[in-house]
């Protein structure tokens, strides 16, 4: 039967029951398992007391329900067996009904049973509270809280509450009392500890007193009674409906497979579909579930399965914006508690969306230094970014740094480039390893700077190895240049070292065996054909070379990165052996002394033949090869001259395999003796206690010569300044102000000593300083005329004829080859044409023989001084 027409039933049933009874009607609702109450005005006039109440069902004839006045003040419940209903008698409001005295309590059973033993369903609890009129209270508890169950214990005035008792669910023996007439309030208390343990209390100072259970659960649930007896009023029933809530236990998600879900679901790819279920344990009554995210509730089904609640939440296709979406399951079934939830945020993989190099265009220059940047965007988790030259995978280095903001991967390459890599393409590739997709990359063609690189060749047709003096030589310079060349350039260097490390170039060769390198000074050539240099192109021809030519030439590129030279090549022009300029040429020597004359060549090659011969004003002979010790570029002769005819010219012949020397190397060994004195002697800075004496040195006789100061006091004659040096020159010092002194200053040798030099000097009496004052003092008989003028004859031409008697006068004086002073047509000594043609046995290597060493221990020097300026400029080189 349906709602609508059971209603209009009841209706007509009321219109029926009032147009016979012509009573008003009062139409009461009830909701179906819960509580009606049925309004009965009991009002009576002044002075007069209700006897019983009577109710009737349905127009029944038989009252269902019925209320009396009883002598007692205690109230019972009577059960009409056949309709189900509580009849409950009540006390009279005055206690008498028209003279009838009220008697004793009537006893009836006031719980109905099915049978024995057991209680009737709880759908029976809503009848008794509509059959008896009695107030309902519904109390919700929290399963293991604490539930309050209200009860009025409010009296009239003039009037005591006597005891109060708790039944529940239909009990008739309470499961708790209140006793007011115990004097002690520890007294009052009773209570079934079976039911309720130590968690019940009462609380009567309350308004309304409440009977307090502690850790309730669903044990605890049901309808509670709660009876107030006065002392005069009637008694007071109310009921309270308990109903303990057991929030749901727990909640779970679980993924499309069924595994639980912490805190993170995925990670999911873009477009996946995403399904998740939310379990719910337990709960009284049954929770409901729901979903909510960010954006609010979302749509969602749920249902029962078994003791849990289950919801489904379905996403067809995910997308970026689901990224870090928290997706929460709530199960509720009070709003005593906060609701059970359980979360999981969306986690979700994507791939990349763009790649680009950063400050593409820029050309590089090699070898510097640059910092790539290149940017993935899109990509989760971060991309994995690599670079590549061409086909080469760049390796990463310490210096590669990548970072990571949000979606955007960033990585920096620390790229040095090379000069083979211009034109190549630069790659950055971007990847997810975690989705499939295609690898995004991006492209730089870079162009790379660089300084020329430039190469030389010698001539093709041209052996290195056989490169001798007047040769034609050509190089071929090779460039290659980005950007290119504005000019070029050849160099030469011609100067070596003997530090190898002065300048970072391959050792070149000499006719020395010393490992030497080039010298960083180098020289420009310029297009010369009176000079031999052709420049054309990328062309430099050489003709015509000298040994001058040999050393290293290279190629020099310039380009707005710089300049570059090539690789040097040695150009090595092999000539015949040429004397060494820097070799003294005169040998002072005594008679039966010996003496050791180095005759050292330049020679290329190195490889030597050497022939020492003698010349003198008579004649011109070979000297024996076993006073010569030879080795490489170097001869050394041991010489002693014995008799006058000893001294003379000595010349050293030197052979390669280019040829013989075009001049030989000469020597003069003259006769050793004391040194002539010093000449253009002065005095500088005279001043009251010092000055300085500079003078000139003259022949110094063939050996090494010393020079000695001595300065006497004019007034007693005694020295008071002595000094010896190896240079004429001397500062005087500690001399008295104002006095005169004699200077005497004398060349020294193993020989003897010269005539003195006498200087007048005297000291100024102030502090002045008298910057120069030069004195030049001759004095006739002790300054002779200079030996280097009665020994400058020479004969121009050896020849076997006879000398003249001056010329014999002058030998005997002591032979040497050294011309006079006045001869203007001194010069390089030249070997006269009529020197005979040398024997076969010249061309033969020089034996080696003893190594030379001087009788005695007279100290021996070059003779250097007794020669015109300009061939002491030539022979020292």
């Amino acid at each position: 039967m349906s709602a609508t027409s059971g209603r209009h039933r009841l209706d007509g049933r009321a219109s029926r029951y009032r147009e016979k009874t012509r009573l008003p009607v009062t139409t009461v609702l009830g909701l179906a398992g819960g509580e009606a109450a049925l309004p009965c005005n009991m009002t009576h006039p002044a002075g007069d007391t209700v006897l019983i109440v009577l109710w009737y069902r349905n127009g029944s004839d038989a009252p269902v329900f019925r209320r009396r006045a009883l002598a007692a003040r205690r109230n019972r419940s009577r059960l009409d067996k056949s309709s189900g209903f509580i009849v409950r008698a009540s006390v009279g409001g005055s206690g008498r009904a028209r003279g009838h005295e009220p008697t004793g309590p009537e006893t009836i059973d006031p719980w109905p049973r099915a049978e024995a033993g057991r209680r009737l369903s709880k759908s029976w609890w809503p009848s008794l509270a509509m059959s008896q009129c009695v107030p309902v209270t519904t109390v919700l508890g929290l399963a293991g809280g604490e539930a309050a169950l209200p009860c009025n214990m409010t009296h009239p005035a003039g009037d005591t509450v006597l005891i109060v008792l708790w039944y529940r669910n239909g009990s008739d023996a309470p499961v708790f009392s209140y006793d007011l007439r115990n004097a002690m309030e520890d007294d009052r208390r009773w209570y079934n500890s079976s039911v309720f343990g130590t968690r019940v209390d009462f609380v009567p100072g309350r308004r309304p007193a409440v009977l307090t259970l502690r850790h309730i659960g669903r044990r605890d649930q049901g309808l509670y009674k709660c009876r107030v007896d006065f002392q005069h009023s009637r008694t007071r029933n109310a009921l309270v409906n308990l109903t303990v809530i057991v929030p749901p236990e727990s909640a779970v998600i679980l993924d499309s497979h069924g595994a639980v879900l912490d805190t993170v679901v995925g990670a999911f790819r873009e477009g996946e579909k995403l399904q998740l279920t939310c379990r719910a344990r337990g709960g009284s009554p049954r929770p409901s579930v729901i979903w909510r995210s960010s954006d609010g509730v979302l749509p969602a089904r749920s249902q029962p399965e078994g003791q849990d609640t289950v919801s489904q939440y379905t996403v067809p296709s995910l997308g970026r914006s689901d990224l870090h979406r928290m997706l929460t399951c709530l199960a509720t079934n009070t709003n005593l508690t906060a609701p059970v939830t359980s979360s999981v945020m969306i986690d979700m993989n994507f791939a990349p969306l763009s790649v680009s190099i950063l400050g593409k265009g820029e050309p590089f220059s090699a070898g510097r230094q640059y910092q790539l940047v290149c940017r993935c965007v899109g990509s989760r988790p971060p991309a994995l970014l690599t670079w590549y030259l061409g086909s080469a995978r760049l390796a990463a280095t310490p210096a590669t740094t990548t970072s990571h903001q949000g979606n955007v991967t960033l990585t920096t390459l620390q790229f040095t480039p090379r000069p083979e890599d211009d034109q190549k393409s630069l790659f950055c590739r971007c990847q997810n390893p975690k989705v499939d997709s295609a690898t995004l990359e991006d492209s730089w063609r870079i162009a790379v700077h660089y300084l020329p690189r430039v190469s030389v060749t010698l001539g093709n047709s041209l052996d290195p190895s056989r490169i001798k003096e007047g040769d034609g030589v050509y190089f071929e310079c090779s460039i290659k240049s980005n950007p290119p060349i504005y000019k070029k350039e050849w160099r030469h260097n011609r100067e070596c070292l003997k530090e190898a490390a002065d300048w970072p170039l391959p050792p070149c060769r000499s006719a020395r065996s010393d490992v030497i390198t080039l010298s960083p000074q180098n020289r420009v050539l310029e297009h010369s054909v009176r000079d031999g240099i052709i420049i054309s192109n990328y062309s430099l021809v050489l003709q015509d070379v000298r040994r001058s030519s040999s050393g290293v030439y290279m190629c020099i590129g310039f380009n707005v990165e710089g300049d570059a030279e090539s690789n040097p090549i040695f150009l090595d022009v092999k000539f015949a052996p040429v004397c060494r300029p820097e070799l003294p040429h005169i040998y002072g020597v005594s008679k039966k002394e010996q003496v050791n004359i180095l005759c050292d060549v330049d020679s290329n090659p190195s490889r030597l033949h050497f022939l020492w011969t003698f010349n003198n004003t008579s004649e011109m002979t070979e000297l024996d090869s076993r006073l010569v010790n030879s080795s490489e570029t170097r001869s050394m002769l041991t010489y002693q001259p014995k008799t006058e005819m000893d001294y003379g010219t000595i010349f050293c012949w030197a052979t390669n395999d280019i040829g013989r020397m075009a001049r030989p190397c000469v020597f003069h060994v003259i006769a050793a003796g004391p040194p002539d004195p010093l000449y253009n002697c002065s005095i500088h800075n005279r001043t009251a206690m010092d000055m300085s004496v500079h003078c000139m040195e003259a022949f110094d006789g063939g050996l090494i010569q010393s020079f000695m100061l001595n300065v006497f006091a004019v007034e007693d004659d005694h020295v008071v300044y002595n000094n010896t040096s190896m240079k004429p020159q001397w500062h005087v010092q500690g001399l008295i102000p104002g006095q005169r002194y004699r200077i005497h200053a004398v060349a020294l040798n193993a020989k003897g000593r010269s005539a003195a030099v006498i200087l007048p000097a005297d000291t100024v009496t102030g502090p002045e300083k008298q910057q120069e004052n030069k004195q030049d003092i001759t004095i006739a008989e002790m300054l002779p005329e200079p030996r280097r003028a009665q020994r400058c004859r020479v004969p121009t031409v050896p020849s076997p004829a006879k000398p003249t008697a001056d010329d014999q006068d002058d030998d005997e004086k002591g032979p040497d080859v050294v011309p006079e002073d006045g001869d203007g047509s001194y010069g390089v000594y030249r070997i006269p044409g009529n020197i005979p043609a040398l024997p076969a046995r010249a061309q033969e290597p020089a034996v080696p023989s003893f190594s030379g060493s001087r009788n005695g221990d007279m100290p021996l020097k070059a003779f250097n001084h007794i020669v015109p300026p300009d061939q002491v400029r030539v022979a020292a080189g």
